[in-house]
C-alpha cells in the first residue's frame, strides 16, 4: 500500500505551518518542466529498458530520452495538483485509487479499494543509538533504520580518519553486509512479525 501521501497529510496537519498546496508546488513544477538526465540514469534507463517498456508510463516518459535530454513527468505532475488541491483524501478515496488499482489488477497485485480506504499512518516512536558524540534516530520496522543505526554501531569502534582506502572500503563493506544480512532475516511488519529491534541495535549483544 502506498502510505507516504497520507504520512505526509498527517504530519502537515499536526506540525505543517504552510499551506498544503504550496508546500507541492516545487514537485509539480519538477514534473512539469522536468530535468536533465543524468548520464548515469541514461545508462540504467538503457540497461532496463526490456522491463521499463513493458510499463505504459515508464514509456510515455523515458521512450525519448537521451543523455542530456529533459525529462518530464505530465502526469505525475497532473496526480500531485490533484492532492495539492484536494488533499490527501482523494489519493485513498477517490478516482486516484481507482486507477491504481484498475493498473495493478491484471498484473496480480491483490490491492483493492477496500485497501486503500482503511489506510492510516502510524505515528510510533524511533529507535536510537548513539555515534561518538552524536545520537542518531531512525524509524523502527517495517522501515530499513535500524540497518542505519547497526552499521554505525559495528564501525564506531574503528578510527575511519586514518584508515586508508582499502581498509576504509572493506569495513564499510563488511558493516553493511552484515546489515543487510539482519534486514532480510528480520524487517518486516511489526504486526505480524516478532522482531528483536533492542538486541539488533544493541552495542554489547552480538549474539
Amino acid at each position: 500500500m502506498p502510505g507516504a501521501v497520507d504520512a505526509w497529510w498527517q504530519v502537515h496537519q499536526r506540525f505543517g505551518q504552510w499551506p498544503w498546496a504550496s508546500l507541492l508546488q516545487p514537485a509539480i513544477q519538477l514534473a512539469q518542466t522536468g530535468y536533465k538526465l543524468s548520464s548515469s540514469q541514461f545508462r540504467w534507463t538503457r540497461k532496463d529498458w526490456d522491463l521499463l517498456s513493458q510499463d505504459v508510463g515508464a514509456m510515455a516518459t523515458f521512450s525519448m530520452a537521451a543523455q542530456g535530454s529533459w525529462v518530464k513527468n505530465l502526469a505525475l505532475a497532473t496526480v500531485l495538483e490533484t492532492l495539492a488541491a484536494e488533499g490527501a483524501a482523494v489519493f485513498y478515496q477517490g478516482n486516484i485509487a481507482q486507477v491504481i488499482v484498475d493498473y495493478v489488477a491484471p498484473l496480480g497485485s491483490p490491492l483493492r479499494l477496500e485497501d486503500f480506504a482503511h489506510h492510516h499512518s502510524d505515528w510510533v516512536e524511533p529507535i536510537t543509538t548513539t555515534y561518538r558524540d552524536h545520537r542518531i534516530y531512525q524509524l523502527p520496522p517495517n522501515t530499513q533504520g535500524l540497518s542505519v543505526l547497526q552499521i554505525l554501531n559495528l564501525i564506531e569502534p574503528y578510527d575511519i580518519a586514518n584508515l586508508d582506502e582499502t581498509d576504509y572500503y572493506h569495513l564499510m563493506v563488511e558493516a553493511v553486509k552484515l546489515a543487510v544480512c539482519d534486514r532480510s532475516r528480520w524487517v518486516g511488519d511489526p504486526a505480524f512479525t516478532d522482531i528483536p529491534v533492542d538486541r539488533l541495535i544493541s552495542k554489547t549483544d552480538r549474539s
